[in-house]
């Protein structure tokens, strides 16, 4: 999970804050991958949040689990970087989370890509 906001003191009094982020999708490389490829990283990445929310689903809210678990679905594109632009309640501590996966492929290398969404959360992740 990769913050790209954070709000840790309550801010009493005002209410809504609105935050234009940079979130990306896809993989990590200038092409898409192989169909094959894709399907494997797919299947262990709907795997590893399983168990990854089942991990925090004590610490975060029943909304926050369904959003890490909605964030399986990834691109098959070369990474692309898009803004937006969400209102955060400042009235509790915030924390925005964007979700990145990582594989090793058999070659060794790194292959990165990004959930699609973004997680938001009144307790760290």
């Amino acid at each position: 999970m990769v913050p790209i906001f954070q709000n840790l003191d309550p801010r009493p009094g005002e209410n809504t804050f609105s935050q234009t982020l940079t979130i990306k999708s896809g993989y990590s490389r200038e092409t898409n991958v192989a169909s094959e490829l894709h399907t494997k990283i797919a299947a262990k990445v709907e795997a590893s949040m399983k168990i990854f929310v089942a991990s925090v689903s004590g610490r975060v809210s029943s909304e926050v689990s369904a959003a890490l678990s909605k964030s399986i679905a990834i691109s098959n594109t070369a990474e692309r970087e898009q803004t937006q632009t969400i209102n955060l309640d400042l009235t509790q501590p915030v924390y925005v989370y964007q979700i990145q996966y990582s594989s090793t492929l058999a070659d060794g290398s790194a292959l990165d890509c990004w959930g699609s969404g973004l997680v938001v959360s009144a307790n760290p992740i």
